[in-house]
């Protein structure tokens, strides 16, 4: 897989999914979206804003400072379904050259440049949806329903929902670019994972190889020795910069960021000295082999939760959703099987109640944590639907480390 980078997303693009947007949310019944994002260095949560225009606010968020300034590290643009679109941003300091929107507008105060640019758009007794209500500010709500008496405001989250899970063949390229780019980095880490060596010695040399590459890494959260039993160990930061690897070690780091925007997300699981034991190498096995389960069912027209149905049945048939079998999920009942992965996490969900049929151009992580006799390991792979069944975008790191 080519560490070459891939086309930026074109302003075309970009303007098709604001006229999609719109047409979807027409359909809806709504007259109008206000779709909120947070930047300020997070990569958790600034997908619709930069799916929509390609912006991302780079300030760190900050909490409101009346009059000083609200919603700092923030970003909105709203979506008429009859007008034109604008972003709405908090300072007047943005990339002109990335951002894809002719209509900008900067405010200190960006609550109340929200409240500007309903009215002026004319949304006073609109229907609104609100995409990523669980984002919006408290207090940015409570601004809405006192200036707009008369206007609703409704959830909007599935409006951009489904148009997202469907990459288009230019996001296709930069989910394979991201994948290629986090096997160089879980690489890169392996070959230090020595007797003497720290989780910190790993977590460093993957933060100096993604910063080679380009990639903006959110973590490297591992658990490893005596703690692998568990999906992650470290917290402030998420690794242990100062309990030295012993020979035997299981190690599992969970390798997850972006590169310009796109995710990438996959674990593999590793012995320092390269000598598993049998029940080591059980454990490895296991999670190998439950995740490749997984992914061969996936395809166009399979249903999510008919995956996770027959796979936690297969789970059953292995034995090991009872304790006194020896290998065990590290979470149970499994809540899920994968996740989507594109502008973060997304649908769909391998879970048992998601219903989403599986189309050619969605991306999903599928992962798994086992244990077995007070030991852990750790395995997931980023895996693109395509017209004729599935595509492992992870599969060039090794799966067996020995």
């Amino acid at each position: 897989m080519s560490l070459e980078k891939p086309p930026s997303i074109t302003r075309n693009e970009f303007e098709q999914r604001r006229k999609q947007a719109a047409e979807d949310a027409s359909a809806r019944g709504l007259d109008a979206l206000l779709v909120w994002s947070v930047g300020g260095s997070r990569v958790d949560s600034f997908a619709d804003v930069f799916y929509l225009t390609n912006h991302y606010s780079t300030e760190s968020r900050c909490h409101d400072v009346r009059p000083l300034m609200t919603g700092f590290g923030h970003a909105a643009v709203v979506v008429p379904v009859d007008g034109e679109p604008a972003l709405l941003v908090h300072k007047p300091d943005w990339r002109t050259d990335l951002v894809a929107i002719d209509e900008v507008e900067s405010d200190h105060d960006l609550y109340r440049l929200v409240v500007a640019s309903l009215r002026a758009k004319g949304l006073e007794r609109a229907r609104i949806g609100l995409v990523r209500e669980d984002f919006v500010p408290l207090p940015l709500y409570r601004e809405l329903c006192e200036e707009f008496p008369e206007a609703e405001f409704v959830s909007g989250g599935d409006v951009l929902e489904h148009r997202r899970m469907v990459k288009s063949p230019a996001e296709i390229k930069h989910m394979r670019h991201a994948s290629a780019v986090s096997v160089e980095i879980m690489n890169a880490m392996f070959a230090a994972a020595e007797v003497g060596n720290t989780d910190g010695d790993l977590a460093t040399i993957g933060f100096k190889r993604a910063t080679e590459l380009g990639a903006t890494p959110w973590d490297f959260a591992m658990a490893s020795g005596p703690h692998s039993t568990h999906v992650w160990w470290g917290r402030l930061p998420s690794f242990d910069a100062k309990r030295k690897y012993a020979k035997g070690d299981i190690i599992h780091p969970d390798v997850y960021g972006c590169v310009d925007g796109y995710f990438y997300d996959f674990v593999r699981s590793i012995i320092v000295g390269r000598s598993p034991t049998d029940d080591q190498l059980a454990l490895v096995e296991a999670g190998i082999s439950l995740i490749h389960h997984v992914c061969e069912q996936i395809g166009p027209g399979v249903r999510a939760s008919d995956i996770y149905e027959s796979s936690i049945a297969w789970i059953g048939e292995q034995g090991w959703l009872d304790e006194s079998s020896g290998v065990t999920p590290t979470m149970t009942p499994l809540p899920f099987l994968a996740h989507g992965i594109g502008l973060g996490w997304e649908g769909p969900w391998i879970s048992a109640d998601n219903e989403t049929t599986f189309e050619p151009g969605m991306t999903v992580a599928v992962e798994t944590t086992l244990s077995l006799n007070g030991e852990g390991s750790g395995y997931e792979e980023t895996v693109l639907v395509t017209d004729d069944g599935y595509e492992i975008m992870t599969a060039a790191c090794p799966a067996r480390w020995w």
